[in-house]
This record gives structure tokens, sequence and C-alpha cells, in this order.
């Protein structure tokens, strides 16, 4: 008889600050004969601490306390082909995913599909997935990366390796629902240690597979005690426990990451424009902030008129010298600009819900999204809503005819104000809103109207 302990994590989303305390009853579990495994979504890349060290500053955390191996979970896919080179190389952990490669169907360099990891004597076959839907793609191709069906690609994984291994893990970044589909056409997978889906699951077999999952942001740390018999495995028990605040940090982990975190921040802190003017952010009324921006896609999109929301920034930035670190506390959601057709009568309709603070003020984090408020809608200079109409280019809106509005895949996706999800025609480009509002900031063209009211209401 023998005794492996897995400790695991999943979706921490750089929260570091709770990756302390669970460094502490992280090193609480461990034990000689450990193994240490995270499901994905580790690093995220909206973090100042992750974007200042490209994600090695997460991945030193994970080394330090001993963990092998991490799956490609989208928030790390959603990085170009270098970066996520860059941190597979590091020798700091195994990046795993047997489904996510290049565009062109190249694998990605010291990406490995799986690895056989040796503890106490028993050989686990360890397998990353990642997340492939249409959605996870559309980020993915932006950065020459793509997803695809992963069922076959485990299978294959387990064929080439057999009679190397005694018990078989899916480190899966697929989801909850996704692993229990799973489970139905793979029935050679032991156990499946998931994440994405952000929920709590206590070690629930399901046709034959063990599952188990350990919430999101740090809530949980993941443990399962497998005990073997002649290298059989016999018995699987588990547990997730909560990380409250009366958890101790643990100092050593504080310590590195606090040098890790100085090292991000003296990355963000060069200066890289100039701007002319205070540019101030609001939730419920206009911001010149939010004008900068949309005057800037104007210019530089073809479309009828900007519509984007003050949400998209949360700060203010004042006259002079703005480094990086200034922008991304203004502005750090993964969105893409975009273009897309909309009826005016949906968007006179969108527009008078942006009257209402209440609406303007709610918490809308959706995909891409990280801004506290949604905030309300901001137009380019050609645009002004005046007496409860709308108009573009000094001619009031025609309810029936399609306009070409510029705007980012969060409005899209209808996300925000779900009336724009009646779109056609819709267009995502490669720049990021965050490289977008850079150019903004440079473009002397962005101030001519920055203080233009576009609503007169």
């Amino acid at each position: 008889m023998c005794k492996i302990r897995i400790i695991h994590t999943n979706d921490i989303h750089s929260s570091f600050d709770k990756f302390i305390k669970m460094a502490k009853v992280i090193k609480e579990l461990k034990n000689k004969n450990s193994l240490l495994l995270d499901a994905g979504d580790f690093n995220d890349f909206s973090s100042l601490v992750t974007f200042g060290s490209q994600g090695h500053a997460g991945l030193e955390l994970l080394n330090y306390l001993g963990f092998s191996a991490l799956t490609i979970g989208n928030n790390e896919g959603f990085q170009n082909i270098s970066i996520i080179e860059d941190n597979s190389s590091l020798g700091l952990i195994n990046f795993l995913s047997c489904n996510i490669f290049k565009k062109n169907m190249q694998p990605l360099k010291n990406v490995l599909p799986s690895i056989i990891k040796k503890v106490n004597g028993i050989k686990f076959l360890i397998i990353g997935v990642s997340p492939f839907h249409q959605s996870y793609n559309d980020y993915y191709n932006k950065y020459d990366l793509i997803a695809i069906q992963p069922y076959k690609l485990i299978e294959e994984e387990i064929r080439k390796h057999q009679n190397q291994y005694d018990i078989v893990i899916l480190l899966s970044h697929l989801g909850l629902k996704s692993d229990v589909l799973l489970t139905q056409t793979l029935h050679n997978i032991d156990l499946i240690i998931s994440g994405h889906s952000h929920q709590v699951t206590n070690c629930v077999k399901v046709n034959g597979t063990y599952i188990h999952q350990s919430g999101v942001r740090g809530s949980h740390v993941g443990y399962l005690d497998l005990i073997f018999h002649d290298k059989k495995l016999v018995q699987i028990t588990g547990d997730n426990i909560p990380i409250v605040d009366n958890i101790e940090d643990d100092i050593e982990t504080k310590n590195l990451f606090k040098k890790l975190k100085n090292q991000a921040l003296n990355n963000l802190s060069k200066p890289i424009t100039n701007i002319p003017c205070d540019l101030f952010y609001q939730v419920d009324k206009e911001s010149n902030l939010t004008n900068v921006l949309a005057d800037y896609l104007k210019k530089h999109y073809n479309g009828d008129f900007t519509l984007i929301n003050s949400g998209l920034t949360e700060s203010n930035l004042k006259k002079g010298s703005i480094t990086m670190l200034d922008i991304l506390n203004v502005c750090n959601s993964p969105l893409y600009i975009a273009t897309m057709e909309v009826k005016g009568e949906v968007l006179l309709n969108a527009i008078n819900l942006s009257k209402d603070p209440i609406k303007c003020a709610e918490n809308y984090r959706r995909p891409g999204f990280r801004g506290k408020f949604l905030g309300k809608l901001h137009f380019s200079y050609n645009c002004k809503v005046e007496d409860d109409n709308f108009y573009i280019d000094n001619e009031k809106i025609i309810l029936n005819k399609y306009y070409k509005v510029i705007t980012t895949d969060y409005f899209v996706r209808g996300m925000g104000y779900e009336l724009l999800i009646d779109n056609r025609n819709s267009f995502v480009f490669n720049q990021s809103l965050i490289d977008a509002l850079i150019e903004a900031l440079k473009d002397e063209d962005s101030y001519k109207y920055v203080n233009k009211l576009r609503w007169k209401c």
C-alpha cells in the first residue's frame, strides 16, 4: 500500500494576495509524496504584476512551492506566441496542452501535450487540455493560435504512453460541464483536475472518473489522497480547504512576491507619452477621457460613428508624462476594437437606456471586460443627443436604417447594453483596446474636440 497526495489549484487569475495565504495551506498539506498541479488561468494579464513581468512572476511563485505542471487556460492563451513560448521555456514549470497549436498547426515551443511524473513509485500520465470553443478561438486566432477539439488527442496521448503509466490525470481547463461530457466518451481517465467553470466540486465520481475543482481567485486549495495497492488505485478521498481571512500569509512567499512585484512595477514605470491636458473619467456623465478614445477610433476606422462605454476606463489621467502603469490603472480590459452594423431603432433604445444613472452604475464584468461599472454611452465628435433625439453628422437618426458602428467586441457580443446583440456584419480587429488608448493619447487629433459635449440633454 502507498499513499500519494495531489495538491491542486485552478483559476487563480493572478490573485497573488490570496495566493500568499494559499501558500501557507499548501506547505502544511505538502509532504515528500506530493504532486502539485494547476488547472489553468493562474496568470491573468489584467494584473499589473503579471503584465509587468510578462507572466514570469506567477511562474516564479508556482516554482517556489514545487508545482510540477500548469495547463494552458484561456487567460494564458490570450497572449501572443512569443509570450507563451518565453514562459514555457523558463524551466520553472511544465506548460501542458494537447490541443492548442500555432495557427499553422505547428506545436508551440516547449508546450507539452503531457508529462509522466513518478511519485513514490507510481507513474502519473498528466495530460493538459485547453478550452477550444469558437468564442475562445476568436481570441486565440488574433495571436495566430488555434485550439481544437481534444477528445482524439487525449486518446492518442494515452495510447502513445501505453505501459508507461499507472494512472491517468487530465489537467483540464474545459469547465465542469465539458469534463462530465468527456467522461461519457473517454473511460480510461482516472482523475480530472478541473478548472474554468469556477466551481467547488468535491471529488465526484462520474462514469468511472473522479472530478475535483477548487473554486476561483484563490477561494480554495484542493487536495486528493490516493491510495494504491500493487500500483493499482484503490481509493481516492479529497477536500477543498477554504482560504479565509484569518489564515496567515506565508512569509517566504510574501517576501518573494514583494520582490517580484517591485520588479514588475519598475518595468511599467517608464514614460511612453505626454498628454496636453487633464483627462477625466466619469461613470454616468460625459468623460473627456472617453471622448479622446472615441475620436481616435472615428479617425482610424471606417464607420459612421464610434459607440463605446465610459466603463472601459476607470480613473483620471493628469497632464504630462504618462507611463504604462498609468495606462493599465485606467484601462486593463483585454477587449478588441470592432465594427458592426446596427439598426437606428436599436441604437436609439440603447442610448435611452444610457440616460439612467442606475444602468450606468451596473457592475457588468463579463469575458474581456474588467471595468468596475458599465458606464454611460459615449460617441465620436460627429454625434449628439438632443431633445430625446440622436444626430449623426447633424442628421437625425433613421430608425429603419443600418449604421456602421465603431466599437469594441464587448458590444458586438451583446454585453452591457444587451440590445446591441441585434447587430450584423460584425468584424473584430487585431488592435486591442489598451493599444488603441495608447495610440489615442499620442495622436494630437484626438484632442481637437476633447471637451465638445455630445450629450446636450
